[in-house]
């Protein structure tokens, strides 16, 4: 079953990518919600297989992806005229829940130190510098606050996953599986920076950059989905 639910995500996610180069966005929510739904199926079969109310923990990583999967729909409504703004605020606004609640199952397992804020430190510094040095590319509008506090979120996510690594020997493939997972979802959302926010690779601009729109969608696609199912399976691991 876990390799069913794998391909399907991956299937849902070559609808996705291959709706959004043609740029028909009605049939890219269908890719997308296929493919996130299929990461919260899995979660949910290998929940079943386990006595999931005795782990605070797993319900917390859980809840956090059913989040993620309800971000990426609202992300992808983009096509309903007028609402654009609605619907992307909507979509970051679950992100952002769904990593309070990894952020919590990590401070779960593992107390956070100052170095915990060293991702987030080193990303909003780099946001704040790229912004600024690029102006000129960017296209933020009144995003721009929200954005850079989504960016503080996940990268303290990120950076409080690695505390983690103090139960390698009790569970190594479930350390590497969660740690892994936050940081392609860090890196995905990175992508995104560029693919919201720089109107020359966007289809909606005349004339836009079609090789590095391309390749950005494909790369954001599977580093994120691959982060989730990974996510996902670290629910088989014991790490309480």
């Amino acid at each position: 079953m876990t390799i069913f639910f794998a391909v399907l995500m991956y299937a849902g996610v070559f609808l996705l990518d291959f709706s959004c180069i043609q740029i028909m966005p009605r049939l890219a929510l269908v890719g997308k919600t296929l493919a996130s739904v299929s990461f919260v199926l899995l979660a949910i079969f290998i929940m079943c297989r386990k006595n999931y109310r005795q782990f605070t923990y797993k319900k917390l990583i859980f809840t956090g992806l059913c989040f993620g999967a309800l971000g990426d729909i609202l992300l992808n409504v983009n096509f309903i005229s007028g609402y654009e703004s609605v619907f992307f605020l909507a979509g970051l606004t679950a992100f952002f829940i769904g990593h309070v609640f990894y952020i919590i199952a990590f401070i779960n397992r593992s107390p956070v130190k100052v170095l915990s804020f060293l991702p987030m430190v080193l990303t909003l510094t780099a946001y704040r510098y790229i912004t600024r040095e690029f102006s000129d590319a960017f296209d933020m509008g009144s995003f721009f606050i929200p954005i850079f506090i989504y960016g503080a979120v996940v990268s303290f996510m990120a950076g409080k996953s690695l505390g983690l690594f103090k139960y390698k020997e009790k569970s190594a493939k479930g350390v590497w599986l969660t740690v892994l997972g936050a940081i392609f979802f860090y890196v995905s959302d990175f992508i995104l920076l560029f693919l919201f926010f720089i109107p020359a690779v966007s289809p909606k601009t005349p004339g836009y950059n079609q090789a590095w729109f391309i390749i950005l969608t494909l790369g954001n696609s599977i580093i994120y989905y691959t982060g989730q199912l990974l996510m996902a399976l670290s629910l088989n691991e014991n790490l309480e």
